[in-house]
Protein backbone atom coordinates (compact mmCIF):
# COMPACT_ATOMS: atom_id res chain seq x y z
CA UNK A 1 0.00 0.00 0.00
CA UNK A 2 1.18 3.27 -1.02
CA UNK A 3 0.54 6.80 0.55
CA UNK A 4 1.48 9.18 2.47
CA UNK A 5 3.21 7.64 5.49
CA UNK A 6 1.42 9.36 9.07
CA UNK A 7 2.08 8.74 13.02
CA UNK A 8 -1.12 6.98 14.20
CA UNK A 9 -2.44 8.64 17.49
CA UNK A 10 -5.06 9.09 19.86
CA UNK A 11 -5.70 12.18 19.49
CA UNK A 12 -4.42 14.97 17.10
CA UNK A 13 -1.69 17.41 18.01
CA UNK A 14 -2.94 20.77 19.32
CA UNK A 15 -2.65 23.36 16.98
CA UNK A 16 -0.67 26.06 18.22
CA UNK A 17 -2.24 29.98 18.54
CA UNK A 18 0.97 31.55 17.59
CA UNK A 19 1.22 29.65 14.44
CA UNK A 20 -2.19 29.97 13.35
CA UNK A 21 -1.48 33.82 13.52
CA UNK A 22 1.59 33.91 11.70
CA UNK A 23 -0.54 31.85 8.96
CA UNK A 24 -3.59 34.31 9.11
CA UNK A 25 -0.46 36.93 8.61
CA UNK A 26 1.24 35.53 5.80
CA UNK A 27 1.58 36.39 2.42
CA UNK A 28 -1.20 34.51 -0.12
CA UNK A 29 1.55 32.33 -2.10
CA UNK A 30 1.82 29.16 -3.05
CA UNK A 31 5.28 28.86 -1.70
CA UNK A 32 4.21 30.46 2.11
CA UNK A 33 1.04 27.52 2.13
CA UNK A 34 3.67 24.74 1.39
CA UNK A 35 5.89 26.03 3.63
CA UNK A 36 3.25 26.16 6.18
CA UNK A 37 1.44 22.68 5.74
CA UNK A 38 4.88 20.90 6.00
CA UNK A 39 5.08 22.78 9.87
CA UNK A 40 1.47 21.59 10.99
CA UNK A 41 1.54 18.72 12.50
CA UNK A 42 -1.65 17.36 12.19
CA UNK A 43 -1.11 16.70 8.66
CA UNK A 44 1.04 14.33 9.49
CA UNK A 45 -1.00 12.22 11.73
CA UNK A 46 -4.13 10.13 11.58
CA UNK A 47 -6.40 10.01 14.45
CA UNK A 48 -7.72 6.13 15.39
CA UNK A 49 -10.04 5.04 18.15
CA UNK A 50 -10.84 1.61 18.15
CA UNK A 51 -14.95 0.32 18.92
CA UNK A 52 -15.87 0.34 22.26
CA UNK A 53 -17.27 -2.94 22.06
CA UNK A 54 -15.97 -4.41 18.89
CA UNK A 55 -17.42 -6.94 16.64
CA UNK A 56 -15.65 -9.85 16.55
CA UNK A 57 -17.51 -11.99 14.36
CA UNK A 58 -19.90 -11.42 11.85
CA UNK A 59 -21.43 -13.59 8.79
CA UNK A 60 -23.50 -12.29 5.49
CA UNK A 61 -23.46 -8.77 4.30
CA UNK A 62 -21.81 -5.58 5.64
CA UNK A 63 -23.59 -2.27 4.43
CA UNK A 64 -21.06 0.25 3.99
CA UNK A 65 -22.45 3.84 3.86
CA UNK A 66 -20.80 7.39 2.79
CA UNK A 67 -22.24 10.77 3.62
CA UNK A 68 -21.00 14.38 3.05
CA UNK A 69 -22.06 15.53 6.96
CA UNK A 70 -21.65 19.12 5.77
CA UNK A 71 -19.80 20.18 9.11
CA UNK A 72 -21.61 17.56 11.16
CA UNK A 73 -23.26 20.59 13.10
CA UNK A 74 -26.24 18.51 14.20
CA UNK A 75 -24.50 15.14 15.94
CA UNK A 76 -27.41 13.72 17.55
CA UNK A 77 -29.92 13.73 14.70
CA UNK A 78 -26.42 12.93 12.73
CA UNK A 79 -25.63 9.58 15.07
CA UNK A 80 -29.92 8.21 14.40
CA UNK A 81 -29.47 8.98 11.17
CA UNK A 82 -26.82 6.62 10.74
CA UNK A 83 -28.33 4.05 13.47
CA UNK A 84 -31.35 3.85 11.25
CA UNK A 85 -29.62 3.47 8.15
CA UNK A 86 -27.90 0.27 9.45
CA UNK A 87 -24.57 0.69 7.90
CA UNK A 88 -21.66 -1.32 9.83
CA UNK A 89 -19.22 1.28 8.15
CA UNK A 90 -19.49 5.21 7.30
CA UNK A 91 -16.87 7.38 5.11
CA UNK A 92 -17.22 10.31 5.70
CA UNK A 93 -16.43 13.82 4.57
CA UNK A 94 -16.66 17.23 6.45
CA UNK A 95 -16.13 16.56 9.96
CA UNK A 96 -15.15 19.44 11.58
CA UNK A 97 -12.96 19.43 14.67
CA UNK A 98 -13.02 22.73 17.33
CA UNK A 99 -15.24 25.03 14.66
CA UNK A 100 -17.19 27.20 16.19
CA UNK A 101 -19.91 26.47 13.55
CA UNK A 102 -20.58 22.78 15.06
CA UNK A 103 -20.41 23.73 18.66
CA UNK A 104 -16.59 23.26 19.00
CA UNK A 105 -17.03 19.59 18.76
CA UNK A 106 -14.78 16.76 17.32
CA UNK A 107 -17.47 15.90 15.48
CA UNK A 108 -16.30 12.21 14.89
CA UNK A 109 -15.75 11.06 18.28
CA UNK A 110 -18.63 12.77 19.63
CA UNK A 111 -20.30 10.73 16.80
CA UNK A 112 -18.11 7.17 17.31
CA UNK A 113 -18.85 7.82 20.82
CA UNK A 114 -23.02 7.96 20.66
CA UNK A 115 -22.70 5.17 18.47
CA UNK A 116 -20.30 2.88 19.97
CA UNK A 117 -18.27 2.39 16.66
CA UNK A 118 -14.45 3.11 16.28
CA UNK A 119 -12.83 5.99 13.84
CA UNK A 120 -9.92 7.21 12.08
CA UNK A 121 -9.47 10.40 11.22
CA UNK A 122 -7.49 12.82 8.74
CA UNK A 123 -7.50 16.51 9.11
CA UNK A 124 -7.88 17.95 5.26
CA UNK A 125 -7.91 22.17 6.17
CA UNK A 126 -6.56 24.03 8.73
CA UNK A 127 -9.12 26.70 9.21
CA UNK A 128 -8.07 30.04 9.24
CA UNK A 129 -11.47 31.77 9.96
CA UNK A 130 -15.19 30.84 10.47
CA UNK A 131 -15.98 29.40 7.13
CA UNK A 132 -18.01 30.76 4.34
CA UNK A 133 -19.10 33.80 3.75
CA UNK A 134 -22.73 33.00 5.68
CA UNK A 135 -20.60 31.39 8.75
CA UNK A 136 -18.50 34.50 8.93
CA UNK A 137 -21.62 36.73 9.27
CA UNK A 138 -22.72 34.27 11.82
CA UNK A 139 -20.38 33.27 13.75
CA UNK A 140 -17.90 36.22 13.78
CA UNK A 141 -18.12 36.80 17.25
CA UNK A 142 -16.84 33.25 18.33
CA UNK A 143 -13.67 31.41 17.96
CA UNK A 144 -12.22 28.13 17.02
CA UNK A 145 -10.66 26.20 19.41
CA UNK A 146 -8.76 23.64 17.12
CA UNK A 147 -9.82 25.29 13.39
CA UNK A 148 -9.80 21.62 11.58
CA UNK A 149 -12.26 20.05 8.40
CA UNK A 150 -11.53 16.73 7.09
CA UNK A 151 -12.26 13.00 6.37
CA UNK A 152 -13.31 9.77 8.46
CA UNK A 153 -13.91 6.72 8.72
CA UNK A 154 -16.45 5.18 11.10
CA UNK A 155 -16.78 1.80 11.90
CA UNK A 156 -18.28 -0.79 14.42
CA UNK A 157 -15.71 -3.36 13.14
CA UNK A 158 -11.70 -3.23 14.19
CA UNK A 159 -9.81 -0.49 12.23
CA UNK A 160 -6.24 -1.00 11.28
CA UNK A 161 -3.48 0.35 8.38
CA UNK A 162 -4.61 3.53 7.94
CA UNK A 163 -3.35 5.67 5.29
CA UNK A 164 -3.92 8.99 3.88
CA UNK A 165 -3.16 10.30 0.15
CA UNK A 166 -2.92 13.75 -0.87
CA UNK A 167 -5.08 15.03 -3.61
CA UNK A 168 -2.26 16.79 -6.19
CA UNK A 169 -4.07 19.58 -5.52
CA UNK A 170 -2.98 21.03 -2.69
CA UNK A 171 -3.34 24.74 -1.63
CA UNK A 172 -6.37 25.97 -3.63
CA UNK A 173 -8.14 27.46 -0.81
CA UNK A 174 -5.29 29.58 0.50
CA UNK A 175 -5.70 32.87 -1.25
CA UNK A 176 -9.18 33.23 -1.82
CA UNK A 177 -11.14 36.53 -1.76
CA UNK A 178 -14.53 34.78 -1.04
CA UNK A 179 -13.54 32.24 1.89
CA UNK A 180 -11.69 32.37 4.53
CA UNK A 181 -7.81 30.92 3.98
CA UNK A 182 -7.59 27.13 4.58
CA UNK A 183 -4.21 25.55 4.58
CA UNK A 184 -4.19 22.37 2.97
CA UNK A 185 -6.17 20.47 0.29
CA UNK A 186 -7.99 16.94 0.03
CA UNK A 187 -6.74 14.14 0.98
CA UNK A 188 -8.14 10.68 0.88
CA UNK A 189 -8.13 8.07 3.81
CA UNK A 190 -8.08 4.71 3.75
CA UNK A 191 -7.80 1.69 6.40
CA UNK A 192 -8.50 -1.63 6.56
CA UNK A 193 -12.02 -2.88 8.42
CA UNK A 194 -11.38 -6.67 10.13
CA UNK A 195 -15.05 -8.48 9.23
CA UNK A 196 -14.87 -11.60 11.11
CA UNK A 197 -12.33 -13.62 9.59
CA UNK A 198 -12.34 -11.19 6.30
CA UNK A 199 -10.77 -7.91 5.45
CA UNK A 200 -12.09 -5.17 3.14
CA UNK A 201 -10.06 -2.08 2.65
CA UNK A 202 -12.09 1.22 2.75
CA UNK A 203 -11.36 4.44 1.14
CA UNK A 204 -12.99 8.07 2.78
CA UNK A 205 -12.65 10.40 -0.41
CA UNK A 206 -13.32 13.87 -1.18
CA UNK A 207 -13.03 15.73 -4.49
CA UNK A 208 -11.99 19.03 -5.16
CA UNK A 209 -15.26 21.16 -5.99
CA UNK A 210 -12.72 23.49 -7.70
CA UNK A 211 -12.79 21.83 -10.29
CA UNK A 212 -13.66 20.33 -13.64
CA UNK A 213 -14.33 16.80 -15.04
CA UNK A 214 -10.90 16.84 -16.53
CA UNK A 215 -9.30 17.83 -13.16
CA UNK A 216 -11.17 15.75 -11.09
CA UNK A 217 -10.11 12.22 -13.00
CA UNK A 218 -6.66 13.08 -12.65
CA UNK A 219 -7.52 14.01 -9.57
CA UNK A 220 -8.84 10.28 -9.09
CA UNK A 221 -5.87 8.65 -10.49
CA UNK A 222 -3.36 9.71 -8.99
CA UNK A 223 -5.67 8.75 -5.42
CA UNK A 224 -6.56 5.27 -6.80
CA UNK A 225 -2.26 4.80 -8.48
CA UNK A 226 -1.34 5.68 -4.80
CA UNK A 227 -4.34 3.39 -2.69
CA UNK A 228 -3.71 0.59 -4.75
CA UNK A 229 -4.36 -2.99 -2.58
CA UNK A 230 -4.87 -6.33 -3.28
CA UNK A 231 -7.79 -6.68 -0.60
CA UNK A 232 -11.73 -6.32 -1.53
CA UNK A 233 -11.75 -2.76 -1.89
CA UNK A 234 -15.03 -0.25 -1.33
CA UNK A 235 -14.35 3.48 -2.10
CA UNK A 236 -17.28 5.92 -1.04
CA UNK A 237 -17.26 9.52 -1.24
CA UNK A 238 -18.35 13.04 -2.01
CA UNK A 239 -16.77 13.09 -6.09
CA UNK A 240 -18.33 16.74 -6.75
CA UNK A 241 -19.74 15.00 -10.01
CA UNK A 242 -21.38 18.32 -10.56
CA UNK A 243 -21.29 17.30 -14.67
CA UNK A 244 -23.57 14.71 -14.37
CA UNK A 245 -27.55 15.06 -15.23
CA UNK A 246 -29.32 16.69 -13.17
CA UNK A 247 -32.62 15.18 -11.20
CA UNK A 248 -34.54 16.43 -14.27
CA UNK A 249 -32.84 14.55 -16.79
CA UNK A 250 -33.85 10.85 -17.76
CA UNK A 251 -31.96 8.26 -15.90
CA UNK A 252 -30.38 6.31 -18.82
CA UNK A 253 -26.90 8.80 -18.13
CA UNK A 254 -26.61 6.03 -15.60
CA UNK A 255 -25.34 3.09 -17.63
CA UNK A 256 -22.47 5.14 -18.96
CA UNK A 257 -21.78 8.12 -16.84
CA UNK A 258 -17.77 8.69 -18.27
CA UNK A 259 -18.91 10.35 -21.22
CA UNK A 260 -20.30 13.35 -18.70
CA UNK A 261 -17.29 12.50 -15.71
CA UNK A 262 -14.46 10.67 -17.01
CA UNK A 263 -13.79 9.94 -13.34
CA UNK A 264 -15.91 6.93 -13.94
CA UNK A 265 -13.44 5.51 -16.57
CA UNK A 266 -10.52 5.45 -14.21
CA UNK A 267 -12.42 3.60 -12.01
CA UNK A 268 -12.93 1.33 -15.15
CA UNK A 269 -9.73 1.09 -15.77
CA UNK A 270 -8.67 0.37 -12.01
CA UNK A 271 -11.57 -2.61 -11.90
CA UNK A 272 -14.25 -0.96 -9.91
CA UNK A 273 -17.62 -0.77 -10.95
CA UNK A 274 -20.50 1.21 -9.26
CA UNK A 275 -23.72 0.15 -10.95
CA UNK A 276 -25.18 -2.22 -8.27
CA UNK A 277 -24.08 -0.39 -5.19
CA UNK A 278 -25.47 2.88 -6.72
CA UNK A 279 -28.59 4.44 -8.15
CA UNK A 280 -29.17 7.68 -10.42
CA UNK A 281 -31.05 8.93 -7.36
CA UNK A 282 -29.78 12.67 -6.62
CA UNK A 283 -27.50 13.43 -3.67
CA UNK A 284 -28.15 16.79 -2.88
CA UNK A 285 -30.46 18.62 -1.12
CA UNK A 286 -31.47 22.30 -0.52
CA UNK A 287 -30.88 23.50 3.24
CA UNK A 288 -33.13 26.14 5.16
CA UNK A 289 -30.90 29.25 3.55
CA UNK A 290 -32.84 27.89 0.20
CA UNK A 291 -28.94 26.52 -0.61
CA UNK A 292 -27.97 24.68 -2.91
CA UNK A 293 -30.80 25.15 -5.29
CA UNK A 294 -32.76 22.50 -7.27
CA UNK A 295 -32.16 20.61 -9.68
CA UNK A 296 -30.02 18.39 -7.96
CA UNK A 297 -27.21 15.85 -8.96
CA UNK A 298 -25.82 12.87 -7.92
CA UNK A 299 -22.40 13.77 -6.46
CA UNK A 300 -21.76 10.73 -3.81
CA UNK A 301 -21.02 7.30 -5.00
CA UNK A 302 -19.99 4.15 -3.89
CA UNK A 303 -17.26 2.32 -5.82
CA UNK A 304 -16.31 -1.23 -5.41
CA UNK A 305 -13.64 -3.75 -6.04
CA UNK A 306 -13.66 -7.77 -5.46
CA UNK A 307 -16.79 -7.42 -3.68
CA UNK A 308 -20.01 -8.60 -4.28
CA UNK A 309 -22.69 -5.71 -3.68
CA UNK A 310 -26.72 -5.13 -3.95
CA UNK A 311 -29.76 -2.95 -2.21
CA UNK A 312 -28.26 0.69 -3.22
CA UNK A 313 -29.99 2.84 -0.89
CA UNK A 314 -30.51 6.86 -0.56
CA UNK A 315 -31.23 7.84 3.18
CA UNK A 316 -32.83 11.43 3.40
CA UNK A 317 -30.55 13.82 5.31
CA UNK A 318 -32.96 14.84 8.23
CA UNK A 319 -34.02 14.76 11.48
CA UNK A 320 -37.25 13.20 13.15
CA UNK A 321 -38.69 16.75 12.23
CA UNK A 322 -38.13 16.78 8.76
CA UNK A 323 -35.77 19.85 9.34
CA UNK A 324 -32.77 19.05 6.93
CA UNK A 325 -29.04 18.05 8.73
CA UNK A 326 -26.77 18.19 5.68
CA UNK A 327 -26.74 19.37 1.68
CA UNK A 328 -25.86 15.80 1.09
CA UNK A 329 -28.06 12.49 1.20
CA UNK A 330 -26.52 9.69 2.97
CA UNK A 331 -25.51 6.27 0.57
CA UNK A 332 -25.34 3.05 1.45
CA UNK A 333 -25.41 -0.78 -0.31
CA UNK A 334 -24.58 -4.01 1.14
CA UNK A 335 -21.17 -5.89 0.25
CA UNK A 336 -20.52 -9.50 0.24
CA UNK A 337 -16.98 -11.19 0.15
CA UNK A 338 -16.90 -13.72 -3.23
CA UNK A 339 -16.67 -12.74 -6.95
CA UNK A 340 -19.61 -11.31 -8.19
CA UNK A 341 -21.36 -12.55 -11.04
CA UNK A 342 -22.04 -10.41 -13.98
CA UNK A 343 -25.09 -8.73 -12.45
CA UNK A 344 -22.93 -8.15 -9.10
CA UNK A 345 -24.49 -10.50 -7.05
CA UNK A 346 -22.09 -13.41 -4.80
CA UNK A 347 -23.45 -16.61 -4.65
CA UNK A 348 -26.33 -17.40 -2.30
CA UNK A 349 -27.53 -13.97 -2.90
Amino acid sequence: MNGMRQDVVAELSAVDSDFLERARRAAGDPAEHDRLFGEAEIFGQIEMRQPSNAVSKHDGPVRIGTWNAERCKYVGASAQLIRESGCDVVLLSEMDVGMARSANLHTLRALAEELGFGYAYCAEFLELGMGNQSEQVEFADERNLAGIHGNGILSRFPLSEPVVVNSPAQGLWYSLDWHHRRIGGRRALFATVAVGTEWIRVGSVHLESLSDPGSRAAELSALVDSADSTLPTVIGGDFNTADVPDEEAPDDWFAKPGHHEPLFDVFAAAGFDWLDCNSAVPTRRTLGNGLPRAPHRRMDWLFRRGLAARNPLCRPAVNSAGHPISDHELVSADFLHGLPDDRGRARGW
